[in-house]
């Protein structure tokens, strides 16, 4: 890495980062959230929570969700039970945004998917092989290979379902 991750640009700069620890994968989350525009999509096993259920994080998504009417997040989760018992912030935003936010629940034929993502805007995109470690790959603008995740990503989505489990209020 020539910089620090923080400093990478959604769009401009166009280097694919070796990350290797859970901060690695925490800066590169809250730079690319932070700068999207129009659309995220994230495919994850279950909110992984050290990533995605902290403030930074909840504030760039909030903030996306509510920039525009053409703003489309999509959240694919394998397993969706443990989060809903603990709970997550992304979880009540969705249900307060659920017009901006779409939770589906990952179809059994793709339960068995060890890789986790996010991509934004088409261009950028945070890549885990493997979920449950956190050495991945990211890239601030690279459009072909953010696309390559995104046709994976609508596939899986297009076989998926809504998850009541994140839909209704647990009380």
């Amino acid at each position: 890495m020539d910089k620090p991750i923080g400093d990478y640009r959604l769009g401009v700069d166009h280097e694919e980062l070796i990350l290797s620890s859970l901060d690695d994968n925490i800066a590169a989350v809250d730079a690319l959230v932070g700068q999207a525009r129009r659309k995220l999509q994230l495919f994850t096993r279950d909110l992984e929570p050290r990533l995605y259920d902290r403030e930074p994080f909840y504030q760039a998504l909030r903030q996306l969700a509510i920039s525009s009417r053409n703003v489309e997040i999509q959240i694919l989760v394998m397993d969706s039970d443990r989060v809903v018992k603990e709970g997550h912030r992304l979880i009540n935003l969705g249900r307060r945004l659920s017009t901006f936010i779409q939770f589906r629940r990952v179809a059994d034929d793709y339960q068995s998917t060890p890789s986790s993502f996010l991509i934004v805007d088409e261009r950028g995109y945070l890549y885990r092989n493997l979920a449950i470690q956190y050495r991945g790959i990211a890239d601030f603008n690279s459009p072909y290979r953010a696309q390559e995740y995104m046709r994976h990503f609508d596939e899986i989505w297009q076989h998926s379902s809504a998850d009541p489990n994140l839909r209704q209020l647990h009380v």
